[in-house]
Formats: structure tokens, C-alpha cells, sequence
């Protein structure tokens, strides 16, 4: 599933990467803050979700280069929150909601379905 532009509008982001940037080489240009990150492909689905563990972003998504998280990913976004929590509970509703297909393995929230996708490699919380 693409991206939807009105999560953007979420409350519990305080600022966003106003596009995609390409990846692994603009890794860099993240914050160390709390927040989500999404890896995209060419086709721009969202093929992975993932948070924060430290407040780092710039961080945690180098930490996902060559792991399968980052299978087929051209580009990424990157979304602050207040604090880990806050990206934490993003992280898991967008998880439910794009159903990226390398995050197998996660926990969804309750009274989430999987559907028929099928999800990848496990997810940063």
C-alpha cells in the first residue's frame, strides 16, 4: 500500500520529512529524535515500518541497512514524535494499516488483522 498523506496530519508527529529521501545515501539527513520511519520501493509502498528505541532516527535506520528490513527499498521518510512511546504506538498502527511485507513476524495491535499480505522481517520496537 502507498502512503497516505493524511498521516501526516497525525497529532502525535511534531515534523516530517517533507518527501522521500533516497536510501541508504541520505540516511543522514534524519534526526536524532524520537520518531517512524517507512522504507519505500520503486512502486512507492511502503514495505517497512519502523520506530525509534533511543530517540535516534538517523540511527536506528542505519542500523536496518543489508538486515531484510531494507529489502528493495529506494527511498525512506522519517517522522518525529515526542518520545519513543508516541513512535512507538505510530510505528504499530501504521504496522496494521500498510501491512509492510518485511515486517513478518510482528505483533499486530489487537483487533488487527493480517489480512492476505503477507509481512517480511521483524520490526524495530
Amino acid at each position: 500500500m502507498k502512503f497516505d498523506y493524511l498521516d501526516e496530519t497525525d497529532e502525535r508527529i511534531v515534523a516530517c520529512a517533507l518527501h522521500a529521501l533516497s536510501y541508504p545515501g541520505r540516511v543522514a539527513d534524519a534526526p536524532n529524535s524520537p520518531g517512524v520511519y517507512l522504507f519505500l520501493d520503486d512502486a512507492d509502498e511502503v514495505i517497512y515500518v519502523g520506530s525509534t528505541h533511543r530517540g535516534k532516527l538517523a540511527c536506528e535506520i542505519k542500523s536496518r541497512w543489508n538486515t531484510g528490513n531494507d529489502i528493495g527499498a529506494l527511498r525512506y521518510r522519517w517522522f518525529r514524535a515526542d518520545s519513543d512511546d508516541a513512535a512507538h504506538q505510530i510505528g504499530s498502527d501504521w504496522v496494521g494499516k500498510y501491512q509492510p511485507r518485511n515486517n513478518a513476524g510482528c505483533e499486530l495491535p489487537v483487533g488487527v488483522s493480517r489480512g492476505t499480505h503477507r509481512l517480511g522481517s521483524a520490526l524495530s520496537f
